[in-house]
């Protein structure tokens, strides 16, 4: 096993929010992974059914990034139990921690899409 560094950006500014609020705000941080535990794919979701990416027993919390390369359709996420995460827009991405034993199906929600995603363990 070789543990390797990843670094995470995010920066949210706007110059106002419903004319009241002013966001600027920028976090960084980095979290080490174990480079044999990586998968990395482009596939295709599709509509009708759900596609599992991370099953209930992974054994560990797994970060997972997802990328909807559609233009037009949305991925609704869920839990392996079929539990509704939420969804990502067009063109959007995600990147976030799921819980082990929860798992993650994707499936398009109109017609198929071209899905781009990472899943590993932290170290």
């Amino acid at each position: 096993m070789a543990s390797q560094l990843l670094n995470v950006g995010l920066s949210l500014k706007a110059s106002n929010i419903n004319g009241l609020l002013t966001l600027n705000k920028s976090v960084d941080a980095a979290l080490t992974y174990n480079d044999q535990d990586v998968t990395t794919d482009t596939i295709t979701v599709a509509h009708g059914s759900a596609t599992e990416l991370i099953t209930t027993g992974a054994g560990a919390d797994i970060y997972v990034y997802l990328k909807n390369t559609d233009t037009v359709n949305k991925l609704k996420t869920q839990t392996s139990g079929n539990v509704n995460y939420g969804h990502i827009n067009p063109g959007d991405f995600s990147f976030y921690c799921v819980k082990e034993g929860e798992g993650l199906k994707v499936q398009a929600t109109t017609a198929d899409i071209v899905l781009e995603y990472i899943t590993f363990k932290k170290a």
